[in-house]
């Protein structure tokens, strides 16, 4: 059935949702499957094979949820590279589904979800351009590029990250761009028809109450 995934951190819990008839029940929470216990589950992408990867920024962790069941794929003790600390937002991508970007407050990852190892894309140490101040929303292209979009919520603005280099480059927002100011988006997507770099991406403002299509 088509189904969403709802990260609740007030709950402690992931949710599935039927969309065709609305019924929710309790993926995974400390009473619904085995593993580490949900500390603030933050954000939920989805692999190819419907398996559910949620992002805990007090874990500081990337976990597998295979039927309510929870396996940390990357975090402190699991995976080499630097430190994943606070993660707020996760992506996947199509073409590459074992690769994923992963958001801390400040910084931008790659991890490799079938061994863990993660890499510093961008941030205070790495790539040219504006910081990152306060990240909420990251996204991957479809394309081979997969390239990385990034929603700052602070700035607040979407920026482009090469994901060779790291550099960081204002898209639209904090001076960039035309239209009505955003003032604290939340979430963003990127239309499916995106297939390499961004060009339309939707974001969702959490004052005005509006999506609008940058």
């Amino acid at each position: 059935p088509d189904r969403a995934f709802v990260a609740d951190p007030g709950a402690g819990a992931i949710f599935e949702v039927d969309l065709a008839s609305g019924a929710r029940r309790v993926f995974s929470s400390q009473t619904v499957g085995n593993g580490p216990d949900w500390v603030t589950p933050s954000s939920v992408a989805v692999r190819l094979d419907g398996v559910p990867l949620v992002s805990d920024s007090s874990l500081d962790a990337l976990v597998e949820v295979p039927f309510g069941d929870r396996r940390i794929v990357s975090g402190f003790t699991t995976g080499e590279g630097p430190a994943l600390a606070r993660p707020v937002a996760l992506a996947s991508s199509l073409l590459f589904p074992e690769r994923l970007a992963v958001a801390g407050p400040t910084e931008i990852f790659t991890t490799d979800a079938s061994n863990g190892a993660r890499e510093l894309v961008s941030g205070a140490d790495r790539g040219a351009g504006l910081p990152f101040r306060v990240v909420s929303a990251v996204e991957l292209s479809r394309g081979p590029n997969a390239c990385i979009t990034v929603l700052d919520a602070d700035l607040p603005g979407l920026i482009g990250v090469n994901r060779l280099t790291g550099a960081r480059t204002t898209i639209s927002g904090g001076g960039s761009g035309s239209g009505p100011a955003l003032t604290r988006p939340r979430c963003m997507v990127l239309e499916p028809s995106v297939v390499d770099c961004a060009n339309t991406a939707l974001v969702v403002d959490q004052p005005l109450g509006l999506p609008a299509a940058i």
